[in-house]
């Protein structure tokens, strides 16, 4: 097994770092100087780099002492106590609870900021006026955001909501990538050159998983209890849930922290073909001849194929739609990767409900499962099983 992994702090730390170097250089010297200009500089740089990775926005935010970025509880070992202090007198000051990075960083925007940011707050009365300013300037995509304080010492409440958030706020990604990536295929486009670089998010479940796998479970519990109220495509919601599921499995298995990216988005691949066809086809309410389903996968088998010859692939990505690929068929002698996707793929399709049937509940689709030995790697079926034995007994 290997060892648990975690979010890399650095990145958080490097933006948290520049934001204040940029600040308290702009108070020193004036936003127009010449060492204010090499701090934005490095801002826009190391921002923009997160800000990438992160779905297009960075959120940090004091929650009384405890730092928050991107919604998730931080422990910025990189960060002294005093640049701590110093961030967190600076937006008190100013009434002010964190700051939000709603889109890529320019540098002109920045000081535009910085210069109504940096003025001297005497009172309540300049700290109220500073605020209003900084508000009127979100359409530079910098967002002031407003104050939160916890109820008591042993109240995480709203810690625990603002992660539960982001895990949310990336899943919504993951689905959203997907259907961008299947408008792309039927467009004749580079399927990898959308807006939401499906990679990129299936990297950023694989962190939540490493920092809190419950998360990543109740989210497949809340979809599955609400999936009738869900605006997106079955076919979208179930790409998203087999790369969730599929990489719960895999940490289960003790996959290390690149085989989880290589699976999920191998998982969010998966069905891409299924996503491809006519609505009136995937939704009609009966369930289809032998004949026709055997057409349908003969036309999903080859719109994969066209994910090799639209994209520009690099070996790993190459690698994740063969594994999309060989799941349709899965073997015993199938890669791991293959055998994990098959199994999360036909449990989520299995508690979904269909026009021509009622969802089953987790352990019904499960013991379904279980029963198809010659289909479903039993290993993988019981480590599924476990992951929700576990989540019943919390």
């Amino acid at each position: 097994m290997s060892t648990e992994t975690r979010l890399d702090p650095r990145p958080y730390a490097r933006t948290v770092l520049q934001l204040l170097s940029a600040i308290r250089t702009a108070q020193l010297h004036g936003p127009g100087n010449h060492a204010t200009t090499t701090a934005i500089q490095r801002l826009v740089e190391v921002a923009n780099t997160l800000i990438d990775s992160s779905g297009g926005q960075v959120r940090i935010q004091l929650v009384d002492d405890i730092l928050l970025v991107n919604a998730i509880r931080f422990q910025p070992r990189t960060i002294s106590h005093q640049h701590f202090d110093t961030l967190k007198s600076f937006l008190h000051e100013r009434g002010i609870g964190g700051v939000a990075f709603l889109r890529p960083l320019a540098e002109a925007e920045v000081r535009e900021w910085l210069v109504v940011a940096t003025r001297p707050v005497r009172d309540d009365t300049d700290a109220a006026a500073l605020r209003a300013a900084l508000q009127r300037l979100v359409d530079l995509g910098i967002e002031v955001l407003e104050i939160q304080t916890l109820a008591g010492v042993d109240d995480f409440a709203s810690v625990n909501v603002s992660t539960m958030s982001y895990a949310l706020q990336t899943y919504a990604r993951a689905v959203i990538g997907f259907r961008e990536l299947v408008s792309a295929l039927r467009a004749g486009r580079d399927p990898f050159s959308g807006r939401i670089h499906v990679v990129r998010v299936v990297q950023d479940l694989v962190d939540i998983a490493g920092e809190r796998i419950d998360l990543l479970l109740k989210i497949l519990e809340l979809r599955r209890v609400n999936g009738a109220l869900l605006k997106d495509s079955y076919a979208e919601v179930h790409a998203a849930n087999t790369c969730l599921a599929s990489i719960l499995i895999g940490r289960l298995l003790g996959l290390d922290r690149v085989a989880l990216l290589d699976l999920g988005t191998s998982a969010l691949l998966a069905d891409v073909g299924f996503a491809l066809l006519p609505e009136a086809l995937t939704e009609r309410p009966s369930v289809l001849s032998p004949q026709e389903y055997a057409e349908l996968r003969v036309f999903m088998m080859r719109a994969v194929q066209s994910l090799i010859g639209r994209g520009r692939l690099s070996d790993a990505m190459m690698r994740r739609v063969i594994v999309a690929y060989e799941h349709h068929e899965p073997q015993r002698d199938a890669h791991l990767y293959s055998r994990i996707v098959a199994v999360a793929d036909a449990f989520d399709a299995l508690v979904s409900g269909r026009p021509w049937r009622a969802p089953n509940e987790p352990t019904v689709a499960l013991a379904m499962l279980r029963q198809d030995r010659q289909r479903f790697d039993p290993l993988v079926v019981e480590t599924l099983w476990s992951l929700y034995s576990t989540a019943a007994a919390a």
